[in-house]
């Protein structure tokens, strides 16, 4: 779960410092004009913090936590982040949530992750306004609200969240009247965010020719992004175009390759699939009728 939690909070936008109190800015356009330094840059994050650059402050909390070019130290990653937070950082605030909601070093703490997440959300972290409705759909730690769900989505999306444009879009197409052309806008939207699950969605759009022309050259490239963004849906759907190959060469070697990295990354379909090839492989081979009678003649 540690594990997982650093790649969610390492592959979120960057925006990094020093245990000494940060200075914070005096104006919210001061706050804005502040330089950040990007992740691995310890000496230059520590400099910043120390001048009042509160996201970087949250970039080198982030690297003591996951001991990126400096020592892990999960203490002093959460003692940045709080003052991140505190000198209003949605940054900061955001992966402290994470911290609390995950209990990666803390004791969990549900409430106070939703406070942070609220207060991210506020200062247009758009992951986190995300998160939030993700939780409000699905009615874990809050009570289930979807109004607030895509409120909260619209501002994720609106705040450059790739993921909220497509949860957005999702839910465009999960009504009676279902809006294609909406959601096929927002996910292009989405992908351009460098959502992997946006980028999927409209590949599929495009493979079936639903809400937009048929194109399936479109729907291969679109799949192609998702897979390298990490989508295991999109890896899967790229594996069947190969297996298939109808639009794309066929490649039984490159199929498998990507059934079997779209099993890694979860997909359920891609997992039954490697099982089905792996149990037919190990059923021995059965020898044909006619083989029999001509080896009873010989």
């Amino acid at each position: 779960m540690k594990q997982l939690l650093m790649v969610a909070l390492i592959t979120l936008p960057l925006g990094c410092a020093s245990t000494s109190s940060v200075k914070t800015p005096q104006t919210a356009a001061a706050l804005k004009k502040m330089p950040v330094c990007k992740i691995g840059q310890a000496r230059r994050c520590d400099e910043l913090c120390d001048e009042g650059s509160a996201d970087s402050c949250a970039n080198l909390g982030r690297m003591h936590l996951g001991g990126i070019k400096v020592k892990r130290d999960p203490v002093r990653a959460r003692a940045l982040l709080e003052r991140a937070c505190k000198a209003k950082s949605g940054l900061g605030c955001h992966d402290l949530a994470a911290l609390y909601l995950y209990g990666a070093g803390v004791k969990k703490a549900p409430k106070k992750a939703l406070s942070l997440l609220e207060k991210s959300c506020t200062l247009k972290m758009g992951p986190a306004c995300t998160r939030l409705g993700e939780l409000h759909q699905t009615g874990k730690l809050v009570k289930r609200n979807i109004k607030r769900a895509v409120k909260l989505y619209v501002q994720g999306c609106r705040y450059g969240s790739g993921d909220g444009c497509a949860q957005l879009g999702m839910l465009s197409t999960m009504v009676k009247k279902p809006d294609y052309k909406r959601a096929g806008k927002l996910f292009a939207r989405g992908c351009e965010l460098g959502s992997s699950s946006a980028c999927t969605n409209l590949g599929v759009m495009y493979a079936r020719g639903v809400g937009v022309k048929k194109e399936a050259k479109r729907a291969h490239a679109l799949y192609v992004v998702a897979c390298k963004q990490g989508s295991g849906r999109g890896c899967n759907n790229l594996a069947g175009m190969y297996l298939r190959g109808k639009v794309v060469k066929k490649d039984i070697k490159l199929a498998l390759k990507l059934t079997y990295r779209a099993c890694t990354l979860r997909d359920e379909q891609a997992c039954a699939t490697l099982k089905a090839v792996s149990d037919a492989a190990k059923k021995p081979k059965k020898k044909s009728k006619r083989r029999r009678r001509r080896r009873r003649r010989s």
